[in-house]
């Protein structure tokens, strides 16, 4: 395979409607806003085509965003067809379909146009619907203003409001801000490196690109251009995996969209909850420090295996469609390859999660094939999840079974004790010598010391010494007052509850928002009887706050569909509806928690649809409303 040819379909298709970015500023009189997007694409590439030339072929880069278009409402010089060269123009007609692929959920037009200069984005919530027989009316349409996301204190700013109008000078604010944010992080990526360039500006169009309708003319604009980008890029990529291996990019199989050319492959965590709860309070470290050091070890476990899943088939980071609460959603091609490559991966983390948690916790892998169903993506989410549903009746089985009979000896665990007594912990694990606990009940309690101060989590294919291993991957959270270790490089830093990756600019980058609040005093976190006290010293009771969303299956499954027909489930706006709802239990929570209000509660879990939080009980109940009612926005 040409990678470099890859690399440069992969970036073109991210980079195809940035255009769309520059036609809503005013970046001053160079810029032709009569011009079409593709146009302001194509400027933006040649802009930095001298950088853009170390990371891929940047002639090739620049006709592929400038022409990604077949309509004839678009120019001659914009459109696919008129391209010379028959491989250049297969490679354009790839993008083109994965464009139009992830654009499937445009169809019913507003009645007047809109200024796109000022039109709003729609929040996706305003799709949702169930059946509710108390309560017919469909949800009230809240609109999303631009606005960056950064730290946590912008995140008030990241949910939407009744207003659906702005002056145009907001737009080019944020926009201008866009620009600027690009060339200072252009001066520092090194550009010789696809995967940091890569990584760097997927993260820097969530930033920017997350609040702004990739169609403004859309009846309800609910999809953002970061989402549209984002899923047109994995779709690229998986096209071109596809036909490379199939046709070798015949112009007439790229453009055959009837092919079944992907395959969703569906990750999932089994366990969780009894792991997470099974400890008790011996020797190092209590049990708050200890859930929520395991609550993150479920989190990067399953980031791992998501990261292995794309690593293994040669994948970019946009594959990851979805990856929150312990299960994962990456678009894959449909090739032999990649169930071979799925069977591999099943059996190597059934060995791992074996040997290293005696089967406490599964990792099951499934995957499901489908063709252009983007615009019903409800329906393909269905399949993959009845196909592991079936995965799960049979979990360990690729280490439990051989040849179609049981491996007696498989079943049990033999584990060398050295003479020493079980960890007086978990009771599964032999005590570190002259120690009370096992090296994972010890881990525990380092790990969920750090939480509090961590900044980041640097992910390694290669062992690192004090990273922790995972799935044969190693991850090591680090402190603010702490560099990650540069030799191995890390092949993924996430940066925590700040989005400005700039002092990352040198690796591979993203960012998360995660609920990491414990109170402290004096620098020193609180004890649960000194929380308990906090409020109520007469009355020392704490507060224990458990809950998740209601029907989350059914919201992702059926939310979006509709009896009628016109169905919503479109690719792009699932994964919005993820996105946005890990955003509130991880970010909003966060943010909550660090204010005057909640400042004693203590987060022990929050993220993907649910949350778990110890405090005294006053606050807890407070909390337990304000967690109800939402941010309250005008």
């Amino acid at each position: 395979m040409n990678q470099k040819e890859y690399e440069t379909v992969v970036l073109a298709a991210l980079l195809h409607d940035i255009g769309k970015l520059l036609q809503r500023g005013s970046f001053g009189p160079d810029l032709d806003l009569r011009a079409k997007h593709p146009e302001f694409s194509s400027t933006f590439v040649s802009a930095y085509a001298q950088r853009f030339a170390r990371t891929v072929d940047v002639e090739l880069l620049k006709t592929l965003v400038q022409r990604h278009h077949e309509s004839p409402t678009f120019p001659p010089e914009l459109r696919v067809e008129t391209i010379s060269d028959p491989h250049a123009r297969a490679l354009a007609y790839l993008v083109s379909s994965a464009d139009n692929l992830s654009a499937a959920e445009r169809g019913g037009r507003a009645e007047e146009y809109r200024d796109f200069k000022t039109a709003a984005q729609a929040s996706i919530f305003a799709r949702v619907s169930l059946p509710q027989p108390d309560n017919p009316q469909p949800p009230e349409v809240l609109w999303h203003l631009p606005a960056k996301l950064s730290g946590l204190e912008t995140l008030a700013n990241a949910f939407p409001r009744k207003q659906s109008d702005f002056s145009p000078g907001e737009y080019n604010r944020h926009l201008r801000d866009f620009g600027e944010a690009f060339a200072a992080l252009a001066d520092k990526l090194p550009w010789d490196d696809f995967a940091v360039v890569y990584s760097h500006m997927l993260a820097l169009l969530h930033r920017y690109g997350w609040c702004i309708p990739a169609d403004t003319q859309e009846q309800q604009p609910d999809v953002s251009i970061f989402d549209h980008l984002k899923t047109t890029s994995a779709i690229a990529a998986c096209l071109y995996r596809y036909h490379q291996a199939k046709d070798g990019f015949e112009e007439r199989a790229v453009r055959d969209r009837n092919q079944e050319c992907f395959c969703l492959v569906v990750g999932d965590l089994g366990g969780i909850q009894p792991y997470l709860f099974d400890i008790a309070n011996i020797g190092a470290g209590g049990v708050g420090k200890r859930l929520r050091a395991r609550s993150l070890y479920m989190q990067m476990l399953s980031d791992v295996a998501s990261h292995r899943v794309i690593h293994r088939l040669g994948l970019p980071l946009a594959c990851v469609l979805m990856s929150s609460g312990g299960k994962f959603y990456i678009l894959a091609p449909n090739l032999p390859e990649t169930e071979t490559a799925m069977g591999e991966l099943q059996e190597q983390f059934d060995r791992w999660l074996l040997a290293e948690l005696n089967g406490e916790i599964s990792i099951n892998l499934a995957w499901s094939p489908f063709g252009n169903e983007f615009a019903t993506f409800g329906a393909v989410l269905e399949s993959a999840s009845r196909a592991l549903a079936t995965r799960k009746l049979r979990r360990f089985h690729c280490v439990l079974q051989s040849g179609g009979a049981w491996c007696q000896e498989a079943f049990v665990v033999n584990r060398d004790f050295g003479g020493e007594g079980a960890c007086r912990s978990c009771g599964k694990f032999p005590r570190e010598r002259g120690e009370e606990v096992c090296p994972h009940c010890r881990l525990d309690a380092e790990v969920g010391g750090v939480i509090p101060k961590a900044a980041s989590i640097a992910y390694y294919d290669q062992q690192v010494p004090g990273a922790m291993p995972l799935l044969d991957y190693f991850a090591a959270v680090q402190r603010h007052d702490q560099a990650f270790l540069a030799n191995p490089r890390p092949y993924l830093v996430v940066q925590l509850n700040d989005a400005e990756l700039a002092p990352l600019a040198r690796v591979p980058a993203a960012f998360r928002y995660i609920a990491n609040h414990i109170p402290v005093e004096d620098g020193e976190p609180l004890t649960f009887e000194q929380i308990a006290k906090w409020q109520s010293p007469d009355l020392p009771l704490l507060g224990y706050l458990k809950a998740d969303l209601d029907f989350l299956g059914s919201i992702f499954h059926f939310g979006l569909k509709r009896e009628e027909g016109g169905d919503f489930d479109t690719i792009s706006r699932i994964t919005t509806l993820s996105r946005q709802l890990d955003l509130f239990f991880s970010g909003w929570v966060q943010r909550l928690l660090e204010s005057t209000d909640f400042r004693e509660c203590y987060a022990v879990f929050s993220g993907g649809d649910d949350l778990f939080v110890v405090g005294p009980w006053k606050q807890t109940v407070a909390l337990a409303q304000r967690v109800h009612d939402g941010p309250v926005c005008g």
